[in-house]
């Protein structure tokens, strides 16, 4: 009787040793993931900024051009217009460039020439387009309507005079 209460005894101690150490791994295992994912986080969080901060000046630049309220308005073809998006979207690395009139259709894209050409297409229920049609830059992360793919949206208003006419987008893609 002492001897399998002794063994019953060792094999508790035995079992709590093991339920003690597991606790302790698994804690620090759990400590070592959560920083490590933090570190990934605050990677990834750079690399977005950075590829954004990169981007952000081309709705400016491309709602400058002087023919682009001619393009918006139908006073030139649209596909001189998207030619030029497709330049410099091409010279800057980003995803597509393209403008809408007043009403969101858009008038020229960089990705004129493709299958999923954004030409034609209407936005206007996108919040960057309601930004930027009542004076101000937008932003806006969204799936993209036409290609499905994931895209951070800046827009900037388009000017004849001091009514905002169009709106010019850049679309970066997170890969």
């Amino acid at each position: 009787m002492k001897r399998i209460l002794r063994v019953c005894l060792i094999l508790l101690l035995a079992g709590l040793c093991g339920l003690a150490a597991h606790g302790f791994f698994a804690e620090r295992y759990k400590r070592a993931s959560f920083e490590d994912a933090g570190d990934r986080l605050s990677l990834y969080s750079a690399s977005l900024q950075s590829a954004l901060t990169r981007l952000s000046h081309l709705p400016t630049t491309v709602s400058l051009h002087p023919d682009v309220v001619s393009t918006i308005r139908g006073g030139l073809p649209a596909d001189a217009f998207s030619a030029y998006l497709k330049s410099v979207a091409d010279a800057a690395g980003s995803a597509i460039l393209y403008v809408m009139d007043a009403d969101g259709n858009t008038v020229s894209a960089s990705n004129y020439r493709t299958e999923n050409s954004f030409v034609g297409k209407n936005y206007a229920f996108r919040p960057y387009f309601t930004a930027a049609m009542t004076g101000s830059s937008g932003t806006h992360y969204a799936i993209g309507a036409t290609t499905g793919i994931p895209g951070y949206f800046v827009s900037q208003p388009v000017y004849y005079g001091k009514e905002p006419v169009g709106v010019a987008v850049v679309e970066g893609r997170i890969r």
